[in-house]
């Protein structure tokens, strides 16, 4: 009998991750968009899930700042605001030039390899202009910039870096899913890479900068 009841816990965090993991890609990609509801019924039914996962789930994403949860009212999709643009674009200004700076002087041979694979694939990736090549662009973006900041060998602040692009991540998709994406390789990117390997910190510092400078820009000149 404790067997049993062992495995079905174990079985339900299971599938309560599960939930978390598609519930959290189709925020970010839009499927659910920002200040919708998420209308507990529809998304239960989409997921085939009962109400205690989908509850563990909503939980997590609400402490992510990617949904809203208010008493008797429901559940919604975070709200974008220029506010929460700017208040984003602050931390990662105070954060990512710095990690950058600290990757350079922990990295490894074999991390500097997997960020080559991310451009490679970034490379591939950008020769499609169809709307179904924005998110794939956007989440290795995503990865780009996770393992820079993993290379500083600081786990909580790769996790705080991914979270912050994350919540990004969903108003770049929404551009692009409205208007005919423009996507290309990202120059930057590249040059960032030359610095890492190379271990100019300094470098690699402003072009840090000038990445999220950039695509703050970007994103102030689309919305």
């Amino acid at each position: 009998m404790e067997r049993s009841k062992g495995g079905k816990k174990k079985a339900n965090v299971k599938l309560s991750e599960q939930i978390y993991q598609l519930l959290k890609r189709d925020i970010i990609e839009c499927v659910y968009e920002p200040g919708e509801t998420l209308q507990e019924s529809s998304v239960r039914e989409t997921y085939k899930i009962g109400h205690t996962p989908f509850r563990e789930a909503c939980a997590r994403l609400k402490a992510e700042g990617l949904i809203q949860i208010v008493p008797h009212r429901g559940y919604f999709v975070a709200p974008f605001s220029p506010n929460l643009i700017q208040d984003l674009f602050e931390l990662r200004l105070m954060i990512e030039p710095h990690a950058a700076f600290l990757a350079c002087e922990r990295q490894n041979p074999i991390q500097v390899s997997r960020v080559e694979q991310n451009l490679n694939e970034s490379k591939r990736l950008s020769r499609g202009r169809d709307s179904e090549h924005a998110p794939k662009i956007v989440w290795n973006s995503i990865e780009f910039h996770t393992l820079i900041a993993s290379m500083t060998g600081n786990q909580e602040l790769a996790a705080f870096v991914e979270n912050l692009h994350q919540r990004l991540a969903r108003l770049i998709i929404l551009i692009a899913k409205r208007r005919p994406p423009t996507f290309g390789f990202n120059a930057v990117h590249y040059h960032i890479f030359e610095a890492l390997r190379d271990r100019n910190a300094e470098k690699v510092r402003k072009l840090m900068e000038e990445d999220l400078n950039h695509t703050r820009a970007w994103i102030q000149t689309s919305v």
